[in-house]
């Protein structure tokens, strides 16, 4: 969600990291703020590149349960994980995955 002046005071950026931007006098963000805005938009877009890698076993072949985001679905899903490589978007419970990749979900629907 990007913030312009119009936001109103005290809105939440994002609920699950619990941090709120106050917009200033309809000029923009408060300078104090500002840098609160900026990291959490560079959170997104770090967040939003780690979500949208496709699951990945990896080479080896073990067999453990872990959860990836699937963009497609917007939600996360189970796969089998063979123990070794694979990519970031690779999370042992799905709160975990939920909790990360939630954040960008409105993104994804903008990317697809």
């Amino acid at each position: 969600m990007l913030l312009t002046h119009r936001a109103a005071p005290a809105t939440a950026v994002s609920r699950s990291i619990g941090l709120y931007i106050r917009h200033g006098n309809g000029k923009g963000l408060k300078k104090s703020y500002y840098f609160f805005f900026l990291i959490l938009q560079f959170r997104k877009q770090i967040l939003t590149l780690v979500c949208m890698e496709q699951a990945d076993p990896g080479p080896c072949r073990s067999y453990f349960q872990r959860w990836a985001f699937n963009p497609r679905k917007l939600m996360c899903v189970p796969f089998a994980y063979g123990g070794c490589r694979g990519n970031r978007n690779n999370f042992l419970t799905a709160d975990e995955c939920s909790n990360t990749c939630g954040i960008v979900s409105g993104s994804v629907i903008e990317l697809l």
